[in-house]
């Protein structure tokens, strides 16, 4: 489950090359399909694309939600920077979304961007996705982050340069 990956973890220590990619990386990378969906949130028509564990790579469990900036789109984790489907042949499920108005998702008044955010992860994942968020997607998941009760929806975040870091920096924790 994601909850046994992160529990009891030391962060500050933690080495992310102990476990390297495997050799046949890009094979098993070639195996993965990628599903295209539309999802209605609250009238917004939201396109996004979904990398499985491919046959005979085991599922770790856990479920990651890639956004992007304002220069990207969910195609950038696919053919530009193969992040969606590298995380998929080491075992991950893997979410790539165009947020309102980019890519293949139409522009939308949203009204809270962290609501619509939170509707959008119940609606499309039933795991805790660690979520990652490059530039102008914080302004989607920093506001959703302030709502405690919408803290449970994530089991992870990896900010990458993340814009509106000061909107609600009151949950931020050492």
């Amino acid at each position: 489950s994601d909850e046994r990956m992160v529990k009891g973890q030391d962060w500050k220590s933690f080495d992310f090359q102990e476990n390297p990619l495997p050799e046949n990386i890009e094979d098993i990378k070639n195996k993965v399909d990628i599903a295209q969906n539309i999802i209605d949130n609250d009238g917004a028509k939201i396109f996004y694309q979904v990398g499985n564990p491919p046959e005979g790579v085991e599922e770790t469990g856990t479920t990651v939600l890639l956004l992007h900036g304002a220069a990207f789109t969910s195609q950038t984790w696919v053919d530009k920077v193969p992040t969606l489907t590298t995380l998929a042949a080491v075992g991950h499920n893997v979410i790539a979304v165009d947020l309102p108005g980019y890519g293949k998702s139409r522009q939308a008044r949203v009204g809270d961007n962290g609501e619509f955010l939170a509707k959008m992860i119940k609606a499309i994942t039933k795991r805790r996705p660690i979520v990652v968020t490059p530039s102008m997607s914080g302004s989607f998941f920093i506001p959703m982050l302030a709502e405690p009760t919408n803290r449970d929806l994530v089991s992870g975040w990896i900010p990458v340069a993340p814009v509106g870091t000061s909107q609600a920096s009151g949950f931020y924790k050492s």
